[in-house]
């Protein structure tokens, strides 16, 4: 690489803080030795990895009777389908948070959570292309507080447990599993599972 070449990329890495100079040396930032770490060395790209997300499973326990706070998706990709909300996981934030700011800001209630399950999930097209890749923590909510309210993402409805299936007519790939998952909760505790789903909802 010709010289004024060289100078002119370390100056963009200086510039993206992803390089930074002391004294006459020059080294990688936090943000630069992040995206390093993100790095192929063999294939030279960023590598895309699974995307972290927690599952509110809100419940309210009505003597005998149970609710589960139940939406119909209103955004893309899943238009329309119907299951539990989800919440994606912010930077330095724990699943659990995730969870509970999730619930809170999603639904107007408030809740402390308990993890439920995990499922690696790869969602596949028809045609087997891969679409989605993620991790995601179900985390039980028993009788959270306040008064729910809905958005322009989602709409919420309290479930009768013996109304679920026919309420949710197109559910969410993984709703049924995370279902199965809360019943058989108490004989085998948290559980792990990867699966690979094939789809033609997304």
């Amino acid at each position: 690489m010709e010289n004024s070449q060289f100078v002119f990329h370390l100056d963009r890495l200086i510039l993206e803080s992803l390089v930074e100079k002391q004294g006459s040396t020059y080294t990688l930032t936090a943000k630069g030795k992040e995206y390093a770490n993100k790095m192929d060395e063999e294939k030279n790209e960023v590598v895309f990895q699974a995307k972290v997300t927690a599952v509110i499973c809100a419940i309210r326990q009505r003597g005998k009777q149970r609710d589960f706070l139940i939406y119909k998706r209103l955004k893309n990709p899943f238009y329309g389908c119907v299951g539990f909300p989800t919440e994606k996981v912010k930077w330095s934030e724990s699943v659990a948070e995730a969870a509970t700011r999730g619930l809170k800001e999603e639904t107007g209630l408030v809740g402390k959570p308990q993890l439920l399950a995990i499922r690696h999930y790869r969602v596949l097209t028809l045609n087997k292309k891969l679409v989605e890749d993620k991790i995601m923590h179900a985390f039980i909510f028993v009788n959270p507080t306040g008064k729910l309210e809905g958005n322009v993402e989602g709409e919420f409805t309290w479930v009768r447990e013996s109304n679920l299936k026919t309420f949710v007519n197109l559910p969410l790939e993984e709703f049924w599993e995370f279902y199965g998952a809360f019943k058989a909760f108490g004989k085998s505790g948290i559980t792990f599972k990867e699966l690979a789903v094939i789809t033609d909802k997304f």
